[in-house]
């Protein structure tokens, strides 16, 4: 079983901060409780998880207003830092589109350096990025240094080991899923979250 169910004082404290001192995107309401997703553009159970989950927890927590999705990424190599690294210059609204791209053309650029820098340049270019903008956002090592710190800080301090790996809090419970199958993830959030009623 890929579901683990612990109460860690540490742990709980440092997810609470979490989006304060690090580099994440978030979705939803900011206000509800907050659904943290360890995940990397290269990853292909990550594909998964997007085509086949995240949607479910789109209609079930987030549009309700009743969680807040907090996405770290996490890069496995310089190609995949670079659609990191777009993903943190795109217009706000063309960032969930350009994800979504990016996860089902995987074998396109998210392995070799000179694939992504061609097939992200035109992505950048659909999605309101000019050819100058782009240049300067794939090479901006500020952005790059801070996604890296986040990705070593949280990967210590949470033990995440696998992708994608799905982390939430309740108080002082939290609740940690890896992998991609959705009646596991779904069943498990609707009891953390005692959402069964």
């Amino acid at each position: 079983m890929r579901f683990f169910f612990f109460i860690i004082s540490l742990l709980f404290s440092i997810v609470t901060n979490a989006q304060e001192n690090f580099d994440v995107r978030t979705y939803g309401n900011k206000e509800a409780i907050k659904i943290y997703l360890f995940t990397s553009l290269a990853c292909p159970h990550c594909a998964q998880f997007h085509q086949d989950v995240l949607p479910e927890i789109q209609n079930r927590y987030l549009k309700t207003q009743k969680a807040q999705l907090v996405v770290v990424d996490l890069s496995m190599n310089r190609a995949n830092l670079m659609g990191a690294t777009l993903l943190r210059c795109l217009p706000k609204d063309q960032v969930p589109v350009v994800e979504k791209q990016l996860y089902e053309h995987q074998k396109k650029w998210c392995y070799d350096e000179k694939d992504a820098y061609s097939y992200l340049s035109q992505l950048a270019q659909e999605n309101g990025l000019d050819a100058g903008n782009f240049e300067s956002c794939i090479r901006n090592k500020d952005i790059q240094k801070n996604l890296l710190s986040t990705q070593e800080k949280l990967s210590e301090r949470y033990g995440v080991s696998r992708m994608p790996t799905l982390l939430i809090r309740r108080g002082k419970k939290v609740g940690l899923w890896e992998g991609a199958d959705k009646k596991e993830i779904v069943d498990g959030l609707d009891e953390f979250l005692d959402l069964h009623h």
